[in-house]
């Protein structure tokens, strides 16, 4: 396309390619907000959708870019210069109806940028709320976990205020023994030749052998009799 062409085709032209990038532009930011709103119901099209939409206005920027430099003496020159022997006259009536298209054209870019702005701020911070949400909770035991153990400093605490203590048991083979109480609360069982065959850990609540293998949860030491 050269210089060989009427004000009319110049102007007709640069409509027609105007309103194509408009119609592409729109398409970019319908699917830039249904990307936006994709993600509070499906985040992974939405994701997808939101990827698509950058790449659609990179190839938008790059037509635009092709269009106006494969002509751009049309783009960047006064349209009054161009005519068939480059003396077209351009009327008063004419040049004002083109400045208010050129106005008209500036003011949709306008519009076309805030909307982009809006729609890419928007995807922005429902990425940020998206990342937020997906953050791993506490561990939900870390607080009875912490209980427990201050249970225990505090039994162990009221513990080492009494006195050891001795309670008497029979075997089941005929032979007597007795739980010995510690102060701390811990309790052992001891066997009619002194030898602890069991213990209780009240801190772990839990019983072991005479080998230190756990019997069981609480304080089972009249099971190993």
């Amino acid at each position: 396309m050269g210089t060989d062409m009427t004000y009319e085709e110049i102007e007709a032209y640069k409509k027609s390619v105007i309103e194509k990038e408009k119609k592409d532009a729109y398409k970019f930011v319908i699917v830039l907000i249904v990307g936006c709103v994709l993600l509070f119901v499906f985040p992974p099209l939405g994701m997808i959708l939101i990827v698509i939409a950058f790449i659609m206005d990179i190839i938008l920027c790059f037509k635009c870019l092709r269009t106006r430099r494969k002509n751009p003496e049309i783009w960047k020159k006064p349209n009054s210069k161009y005519s068939v022997n480059n003396t077209y006259a351009v009327s008063e009536s004419q040049q004002s109806l083109h400045k208010q298209g050129t106005n008209d054209r500036r003011g949709m870019n306008v519009a076309q940028k805030a909307v982009t702005s809006y729609a890419l701020g928007k995807a922005a911070t429902t990425m940020m709320d998206a990342g937020k949400q997906n953050v791993k909770p506490e561990n939900p035991n870390a607080e009875r976990y912490a209980k427990a153990q201050r249970d225990a400093m505090n039994h162990r605490n009221l513990s080492s205020t009494r006195k050891n203590g001795r309670e008497t048991v029979r075997f089941k083979n005929g032979g007597n023994g007795y739980i010995e109480i510690e102060s701390n609360g811990a309790q052992y069982l001891v066997d009619y030749g002194h030898r602890r065959i069991g213990s209780y850990d009240p801190i772990r609540n839990e019983t072991y052998n005479k080998n230190g293998k756990k019997v069981g949860k609480g304080n089972l030491l009249k099971t190993l009799l």
